[in-house]
């Protein structure tokens, strides 16, 4: 009997202990979970830490590169400007020589065509009297020639107007006949002189004043407009310088203009 009492006793401490294990199991167990569960939520934020950590990081690098990229561009172009700055002044060091060069070049292309004038128009240059210096210089020359491009003359028309000049004055601007009005380099009438400059140059009616017929330059281009008006009024060369001259029986004047233009006056290109 009491080995039975001792057995059911030890029974009720067996259901007991087995219950405590039991609540000590299920309360183990959910302490696993919530720590597993603390541990994962740990881990997470741990890991979202992490994440900005390393985003942050990046972008900091990112950043610094692209500081450092845009200082190298920089540098660039400091370096350009410096290189365009040092350029533009070897630019305008280069432009002034070049505008030099072209001052020479056409100061030695000016001293080339006055010789060539010169040559070509040596008789009107030269006194045929005592071997000097005539009135009539380089700028006379390049006038008479503009004015017998802008009159559609020939190229003989210049020579001619020079030619006429030393037959009339020998090639002295201040010459006045004795005789009649004729005065200047090329023996103008006061007439013929006053209607050339007013009209066939265009410079209107009372315009003219008696210095001009003196004044070598202008001397020349009114006898110039005055041969281009013959040449549309008469029928041949010879006629125009009869009308020129007003005289056909001066065979000395004519020949001296076949001499200075080396070629007959039928064979002139006017």
């Amino acid at each position: 009997m009491e080995q039975i009492n001792i057995c059911r006793r030890l029974k009720v401490t067996n259901n007991k202990l087995f219950n405590k294990i039991t609540r000590l199991k299920s309360a183990l167990g959910l302490s696993v979970i919530i720590a597993v569960i603390c541990a994962a939520g740990m881990l997470f934020f741990a890991g979202l830490y992490t994440k900005e950590v390393v985003v942050r990081t990046l972008a900091e690098n990112d950043s610094k590169d692209q500081i450092k990229t845009v200082k190298e561009l920089q540098a660039r172009v400091s370096d350009q400007e410096k290189t365009i700055t040092s350029l533009s002044k070897i630019s305008s060091k280069l432009d002034d020589e070049n505008a030099k060069l072209l001052v020479e070049l056409k100061e030695l292309d000016e001293l080339k065509e006055r010789e060539e004038l010169y040559d070509k128009y040596e008789y009107a240059l030269i006194s045929i009297d005592n071997g000097e210096r005539t009135d009539v210089d380089y700028n006379d020359i390049k006038s008479l020639q503009e004015l017998a491009k802008e009159e559609g003359l020939g190229e003989d028309a210049v020579g001619l107007v020079l030619a006429i000049a030393n037959n009339e004055s020998h090639g002295i601007a201040s010459v006045k006949n004795a005789n009649s009005s004729a005065a200047g380099l090329t023996g103008l009438l006061r007439s013929t002189a006053k209607y050339s400059w007013e009209v066939l140059l265009d410079n209107g009616v009372g315009t003219y004043s008696e210095e001009y017929v003196y004044d070598s330059e202008n001397n020349l281009r009114m006898s110039m407009a005055y041969i281009a008006y013959l040449k549309e009024n008469t029928s041949s060369n010879y006629n125009l310088l009869v009308a020129y001259r007003g005289d056909s029986n001066d065979s000395a004047w004519f020949s001296n203009i076949e001499n200075y233009m080396g070629k007959s006056i039928s064979s002139l290109d006017l």
